[in-house]
């Protein structure tokens, strides 16, 4: 299984929230790959400001954050 971007995982974060469905149009969404470029690209700037204002890495690890306990790792 390939390590998805931070802009794929606030995507699919959005997509599980709205249950699929856009909340302008009420339409379903697609899938992150079959988003135009410039979608994915907007979700990837906004995905690497959350990690940069939080201190945490471009591509998601499974490691602990330095400073961090054992019990807060990044993403697992």
């Amino acid at each position: 299984m390939s390590e998805k971007t931070l802009g794929n995982i606030g995507y699919d974060a959005y997509c599980k929230f709205t249950n699929n469905k856009s909340l302008i149009s009420g339409g379903e969404l697609p899938l992150f790959e079959n988003l135009r470029t410039p979608i994915q690209e907007a979700w990837e700037k906004a995905g690497q400001a959350v990690a940069a204002s939080v201190g945490r890495a471009d591509r998601i690890t499974g490691e602990v954050a330095p400073g961090e306990p054992e019990s807060s790792p990044i993403v697992k």
